[in-house]
């Protein structure tokens, strides 16, 4: 599988019509693989920047264990997965500094 842009509904629409048309052994490995390590299945699946990178290698464990468990129980019933995408803007991008 080719991986998708990650923070593109199309990639992820994608990337889920592949994973469900999968025979159920293979989809098995799928959701075994995201409960066992979520990051590295994202990371394995989605091209993603430097900066999308550094913000999943951050997030927290109780997030991680969530997204793992709510993702893999959602692929593993091939229910359709719905991604909101919230736009990352700094708080300031251009305050300075004064002294």
């Amino acid at each position: 599988m080719q991986k998708k842009p990650l923070f593109h509904q199309k990639g992820i629409t994608l990337l889920q019509q592949q994973l469900y048309a999968l025979p159920d052994y293979k989809l098995a490995v799928e959701v075994l693989a995201i409960r066992s390590d979520f990051k590295r299945w994202i990371k394995s699946k989605f091209e993603l920047s430097l900066e999308e990178t550094d913000f999943l290698d951050d997030l927290g464990s109780q997030f991680t264990e969530y997204a793992a468990i709510k993702s893999s129980n959602y692929l593993a019933q091939r229910k359709p997965i719905r991604f909101t995408i919230v736009e990352f803007q700094p708080l300031n991008p251009k305050a300075k500094n004064i002294d």
